[in-house]
């Protein structure tokens, strides 16, 4: 598919619905459209997940946080990019403060939760791999 192809303008996700694909190759890689991913509504968003890794889109406004703090992922690596906004990443040592366009990564068992900061939306996509089947309290 060209980008001139591209939907300029998509309509909202809403929270019941999933974000299909943009491309899917014969090899197996997806592609995401990144006008709709902008568009999702939901608090959390599965964009695809299989045996090996998951993508998800994580949506917070002012004070909202990703769940409790002593959650962690025990066996899964958390990539992550943040979006659109301004947040942090509390971990058991500190805060970070996070902006648009910041990486990183948590390695798997770290206590850890993301939280909205800034007015607006706080948008990040995650990464996780291996998959997270799996959450310890």
């Amino acid at each position: 598919m060209r980008p001139e192809d591209l939907e300029t303008q998509p309509a909202p996700i809403a929270d019941d619905q999933t974000l299909d694909p943009l491309t899917i190759t014969q090899s197996g890689a997806m592609v995401f459209n990144r006008l709709r991913v902008a568009q999702l509504q939901g608090p959390t968003e599965v964009l695809a997940r299989n045996a090996f890794s998951e993508v998800v889109v994580e949506t917070l406004h002012l004070g909202q946080n990703s769940g409790p703090f002593d959650a962690h992922h025990p066996y899964a690596e958390q990539s992550f990019v943040v979006l659109e906004g301004v947040g942090s990443l509390v971990l058991e040592d500190g805060e970070i403060e996070l902006h648009a366009g910041d990486v990183g990564v948590v390695h798997a068992g770290t206590k850890r939760q993301f939280v909205g900061k800034g007015e607006g939306i706080f948008r990040v996509l995650h990464v996780y791999s291996p998959t997270t089947q799996s959450v310890e309290f």
